[in-house]
């Protein structure tokens, strides 16, 4: 029973998110999170590969 009140809750979301067109904004929200963790990881490896250069250096 709690799974069919979900999945009927989900469907008057995305009927409001679509009708309103929030859906783009919701998207768009998402892919500004997903750019913003690429960019993060991507740094990430950026800095950890200069410590592994470091570190063969000194060796």
């Amino acid at each position: 029973m709690i799974i069919l009140q979900v999945l009927l809750q989900t469907q008057n979301t995305e009927k409001f998110l679509f009708a309103s067109d929030k859906i783009y904004t919701v998207l768009s929200v998402v892919l500004i999170i997903w750019i913003g963790i690429l960019v993060k990881l991507f740094l990430l490896e950026k800095k950890v590969k200069e410590l592994e250069n470091k570190d063969k250096n000194q060796d």
